[in-house]
């Protein structure tokens, strides 16, 4: 038998607390099989409402009146709905709590020394120059967490202003946001990292305050839903952050409305939403929430210019930065090897914190500006031909353009 997991939200007027001691609410739910209810915004089920029990806990109630309820049988949206005709004029929405999946990164061999050199204005980048190093922008970044313990993150401690860990197993854990996969801390050092030597990577806007959310891991059994994706952006926007790095996706066409509306959210803020394009070489058409036009998506160019092999592509792809064997902070508590403090990443989830990276210095200079000029900047670069097979163009990043 399988589990099912949903989202329900609540008319506002709806009063939670009587809403739970209500008896046809409660049958309803016993007789669906299910077991577990807890508040959207509470994070974690590891606090949850016992559908059996008459205790209803304060922590479970919140203003917004969405919750996780967990079926212990296979529920269909469609099902779940007929069952609640009796209570129907209380809700505003059911969607399935659908899985989320992670762009995994690509580690170069060590015997592999291709590197690209001058990406387009990238990577050469002098902060020196401009003045700018993202001072006063905060950014967060979705993903596996961080390897705070990194030397090249050790001058930026007072940097790390908020950790939180999403895919934490109980309450104790919560605040633990080592990062257990590596791909965060990849992530991490193209924005933040501190060169201890002259050929060691260095942040693009190593003075932003970072807020990590660990809510991908490298756990097998540990699923990642649209609630805790929803709660990580939620939880960023309501702590100031001013871009929002993502290496996430839905597959095959869905969305959910719950993502939908916190994203019109903040597109009337100036709260930008960054997201890689994805490594699996097809058209972002499906790709969700990629192909919904209100966030900045990202490519992946190869040593020649040209999209590389796994990028996705499509019409909603904003801009291309560099994405072949970058060299970045490479996770070291925990590993065989914590001498090796970098190594050589592909794919867009490295090409995206390049364009967050940009975005803050953009903030640092203008921090009301909103998502419409930002697409804006961002295509000052040349539009090349990235595929002659397919015949698609783009703009390649250029941060000087950008930032000018």
């Amino acid at each position: 038998m399988g589990t099912s997991r949903f989202i329900i939200g609540f008319k506002k007027e709806v009063d939670m607390t009587e809403m739970f001691k209500n008896k046809e609410f409660k049958e309803i739910l016993k007789s669906s099989n299910c077991k577990k209810c807890w508040s959207l915004c509470n994070c974690h089920n590891d606090f949850h409402f016992d559908i059996c029990s008459d205790d209803n806990d304060s922590f479970l109630f919140d203003d917004e009146n969405k919750y996780v309820f967990e079926f212990f049988e296979t529920v269909k949206k469609e099902e779940l709905e007929d069952r609640f005709k009796a209570i129907q004029g209380t809700i505003d929405l059911i969607e399935d709590d659908m899985p989320v999946s992670f762009f995994p990164n690509s580690v170069a061999s060590l015997s592999d020394n291709k590197e690209v050199k001058t990406p387009f204005g990238v990577i050469n980048y002098n902060s020196k120059s401009t003045k700018l190093n993202g001072e006063g922008v905060t950014v967060a970044i979705i993903d596996s967490g961080i390897d705070y313990k990194h030397p090249h993150f050790s001058g930026n401690k007072s940097k790390m202003k908020f950790g939180f860990n999403f895919s934490a197993r109980d309450y104790t854990q919560i605040f633990n946001f080592m990062d257990d996969n590596g791909h965060g801390t990849n992530v991490s050092g193209i924005i933040i990292a501190n060169s201890t030597k002259n050929d060691d990577p260095e942040g693009i806007a190593k003075m932003v305050n970072l807020l990590s959310f660990k809510v991908n891991t490298r756990t097998p059994e540990k699923r990642v839903y649209i609630s805790n994706v929803y709660n990580a952006i939620k939880m960023a926007y309501h702590l100031g952050a001013d871009v929002i790095n993502n290496s996430w996706y839905i597959d095959d066409g869905k969305q959910s409305g719950i993502l939908n509306q916190l994203f019109e959210e903040l597109a009337d803020s100036a709260c930008i939403l960054v997201f890689g394009a994805g490594n699996r070489g097809q058209d972002i058409n499906r790709t969700y929430p990629q192909n919904t036009g209100n966030t900045i998506v990202v490519g992946g160019l190869g040593f020649d210019g040209k999209k590389i092999e796994s990028s996705d592509f499509g019409e909603k792809v904003t801009v291309w930065a560099p994405a072949e064997n970058i060299s970045t902070t490479k996770k070291m508590t925990g590993s065989r090897n914590p001498s090796i403090l970098t190594e050589k990443v592909t794919g867009t989830s490295i090409a995206t914190p390049f364009v967050t990276a940009t975005i803050a210095l953009l903030k640092q200079k203008n921090k009301s500006i909103k998502f419409e000029e930002v697409v804006k900047r961002l295509q000052r670069g040349n539009k090349v031909l990235l595929d002659k097979d397919t015949g698609h163009y783009g703009y390649i990043l250029d941060i000087i353009k950008t930032i000018n």
